[in-house]
């Protein structure tokens, strides 16, 4: 008897620099969260078109796209993921309006842990999770 294991939840990060986003995604990826990573805006919006990520995580200053611009952007795609926010440029004024525009969370790149990261996906999850079953 074989018991299936549940599809793992999508999880997409984005940001320019391209190394800072291939070792998120690595310290993101667990048996139960499959991660995709994108250095282009462009290239992160057209494969959330293709997936339904449950949660984005993206950086705040990249060149061609800002994160806030991103994530308005990505909630607009089929997954309508939640959004994390990364920056190292923090911004108390900028946090507010990610926030009153709907990110999930804002977090500092400089004090940022994997364990706090994960944690944060982990609540994102459950968000989404929770909001979908209320409205179903």
């Amino acid at each position: 008897m074989t018991v299936e294991q549940p599809e793992p939840h999508l999880v997409l990060v984005v940001d320019d620099d391209a190394e800072f986003a291939k070792s998120v995604a690595d310290s993101l990826a667990d048996v139960d969260i499959a991660v995709e990573w994108r250095d282009d805006p462009a290239a992160a919006l057209a494969l959330a078109g293709e997936r339904s990520f449950e949660v984005a995580v993206v950086d705040l200053i990249m060149p061609a796209m800002d994160g806030l611009e991103l994530a308005q952007s990505l909630r607009r795609t089929p997954g309508q993921p939640e959004v994390i926010v990364l920056t190292g440029h923090a911004d108390l004024q900028t946090a507010i309006a990610g926030l009153r525009q709907g990110l999930f969370d804002y977090l500092q790149k400089h004090a940022l842990n994997p364990a706090q990261l994960r944690k944060a996906v982990r609540a994102a999850i459950a968000r989404r999770a929770a909001a979908r079953g209320s409205a179903g």
